[in-house]
């Protein structure tokens, strides 16, 4: 006979077994929830297709029906994280359209599970100063379009200049310098060119060695890799400031899309979360990447190596990833 502790013990057994069995199920439908519901994008110019379910979207052309979840109090940019002299508060712009920007393998296991999109056009300005800006900016720019424009479903982030290049298709070249002001540009061929290497470097220490995060020798200001670029229209092209006959990127099909990028008067001006910096006049100039006046820059001018500092205003260009489709 079971003694009661053996009655006990074997009613338990019996009922985690049970209750594992149960749980094991439940994984397994969740699991195959998962992949029914999953996507898998694959993108023919400016057309994206989902081969797991049929959906079939144009980039820069089709809408979708996405609400951010309103944050539950405003979202504030401190000065000592924009450079700034006042803190900045933000709210969730209203009646916003979301695009179709592109699509991502945002987890890196090799298959495109995400659908992009973004604002039609920026939103929220924004104001950065100095070296405070270039290295808080990105991260900030990041963190305030996730408290605005992310739900329960899905995180936004901003805009990233890698984002940019897929939706033009535009591979950049390297980073870019000159050594007579700005008339000549040329490039590294390569974002791994550090600027102690390059024939101007002598130039360049001698007129000033200081460095965003306050390291300011020779030494340090030598060891950054050159991996400013900048990019625009000219003649029905898109070129850089280095290969201004570049012919390779015609514009005639990707209208729709940099309209979207640049403005239908290219006249948006927005920032990206991208850090760069560039040599012009002898001197390094550090910045967020950003969109303006017809060019995409992956660089700026908030700090120089002279230690010159401006303020900059541009808005946000918020992205999301959606796994799931509204």
């Amino acid at each position: 006979m079971f003694s009661d502790n053996g009655i006990i013990k074997k009613a338990q057994e019996a009922k985690d077994t049970w209750e594992n069995a149960i749980q094991k199920e439940n994984n397994e439908l969740k699991e195959l929830e998962n992949e029914m519901n999953s996507h898998i994008w694959t993108q023919n110019g400016n057309k994206v297709t989902c081969s797991h379910c049929g959906l079939n979207y144009e980039i820069a052309k089709s809408t979708i029906n996405y609400i951010a979840k309103l944050p539950q109090n405003n979202v504030k940019l401190l000065s000592d994280k924009s450079g700034y002299i006042e803190n900045q508060t933000f709210l969730p712009e209203q009646d916003i359209i979301w695009v179709v920007l592109g699509i991502s393998d945002e987890d890196k296991d090799g298959i495109n599970e995400s659908l992009l999109i973004t604002t039609r056009e920026p939103v929220n300005n924004v104001i950065f100063y100095g070296a405070t800006g270039y290295l808080y900016g990105v991260d900030e720019i990041n963190r305030i379009c996730k408290e605005l424009y992310s739900n329960d479903e899905s995180v936004a982030r901003s805009i990233t200049i890698e984002d940019i290049n897929n939706t033009l298709n535009y591979v950049p070249e390297g980073g870019v310098y000159t050594e007579d002001g700005a008339i000549t540009w040329k490039t590294t061929g390569n974002f791994t060119t550090k600027v102690k290497t390059l024939n101007i470097w002598d130039n360049i220490k001698s007129s000033g060695t200081k460095t965003p995060d306050g390291i300011n020798t020779e030494d340090a200001l030598g060891e950054y890799e050159l991996n400013g670029y900048s990019y625009g229209i000219k003649d029905e092209y898109l070129v850089s400031r280095s290969n201004p006959t570049d012919i390779r990127y015609p514009t005639t099909k990707i209208k729709n899309e940099l309209e979207l990028i640049l403005g239908p008067q290219k006249n948006f001006e927005y920032w990206v979360a991208s850090n760069g910096f560039y040599i012009a006049y002898n001197q390094l100039s550090f910045g967020i990447s950003n969109v303006g006046k017809g060019w995409i820059a992956n660089c700026g001018d908030l700090f120089s190596s002279v230690g010159n500092e401006q303020q900059i205003e541009g808005k946000l260009r918020p992205v999301v990833a959606l796994k799931k489709v509204p």
